[in-house]
């Protein structure tokens, strides 16, 4: 998928957006190329912000820097964005909902078009950008009528102007537009990661603003609790919640491979993701404890579902670290036992089996020893490309015995009664 700022710079490129950033809104006409709806004016605004803290009319989509997101910093699903720009926008359409812009003083916004900030969620927005490029890109021979829809709809956009008395109130009006949206619209519910860099990033802010007490659990709970309605399809954010969030952070998502993983089992489908629970990341950390071995199991969960050896959903909090019922060994104790037995099955074991070990350290270990190589090198699961076996040609019957056997042990995804 195209970068958003590589979206907008090819729809401003093209002749029929030329210069809409700063172009005035549609008026209403008989004309099928008028607006839909009152343009923006200046006194209007004026008046309604100062009487009634809102204005709506209609006005430039393309006012709006849509670079610019209240929570900076929170990625931002790929996936939910395609979804929404192919069901929501196949084709030029107005903008789903109502834009919202917020301004902190009351004053002409025609000085600052392409330069308001919005609270309408980020993913809404850039799906619109998205399928106005995704057009402009397919837009063949003189006919243009499918690009000046979308300038028609772009200069009409139904647009709330908010007067908000600060940069936190902007902030907590973009969450409850997002928590509002997500109780109907899957693809803008926060999950468990992007709750976890927005409640960092906010509490983070209060800290440098109001100080440390400001940024306890308790205090952070507080403020969304008496600032945000969360949909009941979202994540809740709790004292517990946070004070897991902060740890999961700081040792996850501040260790760049780790988070790279974590990052890319969420831009899929939420049901598709084994990490979508925050208390599985805390029992992958509980038995993890060094940062080597916290991505072994990241990456070792992750390949398992991207391969679809087990459903995210088997990936549970009892799964993962064990329970009573399975003597308390999890999936991260078969994780880590694999990563500890490396050294043996490469090493030490085909030495005292009369094997070549510098051949199995020197071809085998680089080709078998993570996950990923294992796919390609080793024995690729059901339904994915063959596995290039080549590098074991010539090899005698015994070493290519003790290679299945390897395989065997690094494919197997459950824990047997024995004694290790």
């Amino acid at each position: 998928m195209i970068t958003l700022r590589d979206a907008i710079d090819r729809i401003f490129a093209h002749p029929v957006f030329e210069n809409i950033a700063t172009e005035l809104p549609l008026s209403i006409t008989a004309e099928h190329a008028g607006g839909s709806q009152a343009p923006y004016k200046d006194a209007d605004f004026t008046i309604a912000l100062q009487t009634h803290k809102q204005y709506t009319c209609g006005a430039n989509f393309f006012w709006v820097n849509h670079l610019y997101s209240p929570s900076a910093g929170v990625p931002i699903r790929k996936e939910a964005v395609q979804h929404l720009m192919a069901t929501s926008f196949p084709k030029p359409t107005p903008f789903n909902g109502v834009l919202t812009v917020s301004c902190l003083t009351v004053s002409s916004v025609l000085d600052a078009r392409g330069a308001l900030e919005s609270c309408t969620p980020d993913e809404l927005r850039h799906a619109y950008i998205l399928a106005i490029s995704r057009d402009v890109d397919a837009q063949q021979d003189d006919d243009l009528s499918v690009l000046q829809s979308w300038r028609k709809f772009c200069l009409s956009t139904t647009t709330t102007f908010h007067l908000h008395e600060s940069h936190e109130a902007r902030y907590w009006a973009s969450l409850q537009l997002r928590e509002n949206a997500g109780a109907t619209a899957e693809a803008v519910c926060r999950t468990s990661l992007q709750r976890i860099f927005e409640v960092v990033r906010f509490r983070s802010a209060r800290v440098k603003v109001l100080g440390a007490p400001a940024g306890t659990a308790v205090a952070v709970a507080k403020a969304y609790s008496d600032k945000l309605y969360m949909a009941n399809n979202g994540v809740q954010v709790t004292k517990s919640f946070i004070d897991v969030a902060l740890t999961v952070h700081d040792r996850m998502f501040k260790r760049a491979r780790i988070a790279d993983v974590l990052v890319e089992a969420d831009s899929g489908p939420r049901d598709s993701n084994p990490f979508e629970s925050i208390y599985v990341l805390q029992a992958i950390l509980s038995r993890g404890q060094t940062e080597p071995r916290i991505f072994w199991i990241v990456a070792s969960i992750h390949h398992m579902c991207q391969y679809k050896i087990k459903p995210a959903r088997w990936f549970t909090v009892s799964n993962v670290r064990g329970s009573t019922e399975s003597g308390n060994r999890g999936y991260c104790d078969l994780a880590l036992f694999k990563l500890d037995s490396l050294g043996h099955l490469f090493g030490q074991l085909p030495q005292e089996l009369g094997l070549e070990t510098q051949w199995f350290e020197r071809n085998a270990r680089r080709r078998l020893e993570t996950h990923q190589l294992y796919y390609c090198h080793g024995q690729s699961p059901e339904g994915h490309p063959a596995a290039d076996t080549t590098w074991q040609a010539g090899q005698k019957r015994s070493v290519r015995d003790y290679i299945q056997f390897v395989q065997a042990c690094r494919l197997t995804s459950q824990l047997r009664n024995t004694h290790w």
